[in-house]
């Protein structure tokens, strides 16, 4: 199959067919058979910079002094704000000053990125793959964060919605590489097909679930479990949809027969709801190596 014709798949995952959704349930029904499902938890210094960001009444010198008595986290985010996803035009060196560049919002959106990487996307055996799923992640919240600057939407929310729209998997592949370890080696071709499968079927009502759980805007939590439905009807998730869709194009440098950059597939009713057009499309499908980069070196 060309890599075309992958890219026009549209909102549809691969693994959506019955067979493979035959396959997921016996991983699928014994995590749920769990019952209650053990969703990660923010770090203190996370947590704090979160409530102090979104509180109107937060103080910068108040989440100075948060940011400064978490070394290590402290030197992640100094890190992160010289890094291509900032673009920063000069070095910033010092806490104070990366708050008074980026904002508390841009601080918060980085306080989760550290927060992810660190305790989110970790599962033994497979850190290849999770290395693979935080890219993504960082790329789809640089799509969306273009998408609603073409648009002149809210960007900084669009680019936590991306963020996180996939935030269920890395916890849906922990949950399922625990079941799967009690019968047999999570890390053979057939369970690795079995996991897979499962996290593609766990994953948005997971996801919402941590978004609810770290108690971030209910719209985030429904792009999380919405953006792969065909006709998504919050603006945020037709955004999300848009962005998971160029995101998947950009990291398999789609072309097409004239070897022209391909435009994704997206729903007629989602580019309408958006006010997009084919140019439109093709003006982000061109930012993609651009975006890949910056993630890459994040």
């Amino acid at each position: 199959m060309d890599q075309c014709a992958i890219a026009r798949g549209g909102n549809a995952k691969a693994g959506d067919e019955p067979g493979r959704r035959e396959m997921a349930s016996d991983v699928s029904r014994a995590v749920l058979a769990e019952g209650t499902v053990e969703l990660p938890v923010l770090p203190r210094v996370a947590q704090r910079v979160m409530v102090l960001a979104n509180d109107p009444d937060g103080s910068v010198t108040e989440l100075a002094h948060v940011l400064k008595h978490d070394p290590a986290f402290a030197a992640h985010l100094l890190r992160l704000a010289n890094s291509p996803l900032f673009a920063a035009k000069s070095p910033i060196v010092s806490i104070t000053q990366a708050l008074a560049r980026l904002g508390m919002r841009q601080v918060r959106d980085f306080a989760l990125v550290i927060s992810m990487r660190a305790g989110v996307y970790s599962v033994a055996g497979y850190e290849a793959d999770l290395e693979e799923l935080f890219r993504t992640a960082l790329v789809s919240a640089l799509f969306a964060q273009e998408v609603a600057r073409s648009r002149r939407l809210g960007v900084e929310e669009a680019f936590l919605a991306g963020l996180l729209h996939d935030i269920g998997e890395p916890v849906a592949l922990r949950l399922a590489v625990e079941q799967v370890s009690k019968t047999e080696d999570p890390r053979t071709p057939a369970a690795r097909e079995r996991i897979w499968a499962s996290v593609r079927e766990l994953h948005g009502p997971i996801g919402a679930d941590v978004v609810r759980a770290w108690t971030l805007p209910e719209p985030l939590a429904l792009a999380a479990l919405k953006h792969h439905q065909q006709y998504p009807l919050e603006p945020l998730t037709q955004m999300v949809a848009v962005a998971d869709a160029l995101t998947r194009c950009a990291l398999l440098r789609c072309t097409c027969a004239t070897g022209e950059a391909h435009v994704p597939d997206a729903s007629e009713a989602t580019m309408e709801a958006l006010n997009l057009y084919p140019e439109d499309m093709m003006a982000l499908v061109e930012r993609g190596p651009e975006l890949v980069a910056a993630a890459g070196a994040a």
